[in-house]
């Protein structure tokens, strides 16, 4: 595909930001658009094209990839009067790249069909320094032939392409992993926190969890957050909660059941309910030692970024 065709992105959260900002890097011509116009302006003074709403976006575009913060987000965007179905046409391509649900990637397909264009539900898995890097796994469901005319776009995105069979398997992907985020953090949490209340010293308890065959890179990562009182923004805690709620659906729709993602999914209620919604998913250790009667003093950075469109990690 050649770089002088127009990329569209809506979008420019956490994630959104550093994605449209390597297309730029690359060569590619970019037009964006933010509900919050301030966050368009890095990228306009690199040459990107801003728009006033997602249909001037698909208007200009042939591929418009979304990068939103749950299914909401992505229907106002591309169903609204100025949503991107009322400029997307024949021989375009719709990508959502948003950690959103099944039931809307068939939804958002079925509309990219009823005016002649293509979609692709595509997902991400990584952190903000990720999608700085280029380092994402990106999973793409969708017909094959669609995905090798998008392919040279979400190269510059991320460091390997799954193709996960047809559209909206690439959604039941993403959800079934994110559990494992979900699971993983609460286990730290109460490990440690546990360890903690019986007289262990953290970076002891630290360095025999990353020396046994338990530890993984996003387990180190996490513990070096512990260890430090360090919260500051990776991938917030409120859409961490939001994964588990598409799980928790997709599990009520096929009858399987998942005792643990509803317990964890309770605990992130507390903690956003604490006000902590905005910050690290690590921050659980928070809300676990603080049911345990622990106090423990934070830092969260004031100028982390706290947006609307969320910052996956896995």
């Amino acid at each position: 595909m050649s770089r002088k065709r127009m990329i569209g992105f809506i979008g420019l959260g956490a994630m959104g930001t550093p994605m449209a900002n390597r297309l730029l890097d690359a060569g590619w011509k970019l037009i964006v658009y933010d509900r919050k116009e301030t966050a368009c302006r890095v990228l306009v003074l690199k040459g990107a094209a801003i728009a006033v709403n997602p249909r001037e976006v698909a208007e200009k575009a042939d591929i418009v990839l979304t990068m939103l913060s749950d299914d909401n987000a992505v229907r106002d965007a591309a169903f609204g009067d100025n949503g991107i179905f009322a400029g997307l046409g024949e021989g375009k391509i719709l990508a959502d790249i948003s950690t959103t649900s099944l039931g809307l990637a068939l939804d958002l397909e079925a509309a990219a069909s009823g005016v002649g264009a293509k979609s692709l539900d595509v997902r991400v898995s990584g952190s903000i320094d990720h999608a700085q890097t280029g380092d994402l796994l990106i999973l793409v469901g969708g017909n094959s032939q669609v995905l090798e005319r998008v392919r040279p776009v979400l190269e510059v995105l991320g460091k390997k392409i799954i193709h996960t069979g047809g559209h909206g398997t690439a959604a039941s992907v993403k959800i079934a992993l994110n559990i494992l985020l979900g699971l993983e953090m609460q286990a730290l949490a109460e490990t440690m926190v546990l360890a903690r209340k019986s007289g262990i010293a953290p970076l002891i308890m630290s360095e025999v969890i990353t020396s046994s065959g338990l530890a993984s890179p996003l387990i180190i990562s996490k513990l070096k957050q512990i260890h430090n009182n360090d919260f500051n923004l990776r991938f917030a805690l409120k859409y961490m909660q939001k994964d588990l709620g598409l799980a928790l659906d997709e599990g009520q729709r096929l009858n399987v059941p998942m005792p643990a993602v509803a317990s964890v999914n309770e605990v992130a209620k507390a903690g956003i309910a604490a006000g902590y919604g905005d910050i690290d998913c690590s921050v659980l250790y928070l809300v676990i030692a603080q049911m345990s009667g622990l106090q423990i003093e934070t830092t969260v950075s004031d100028t982390q970024a706290l947006t609307e469109e969320p910052a996956h990690a896995i």
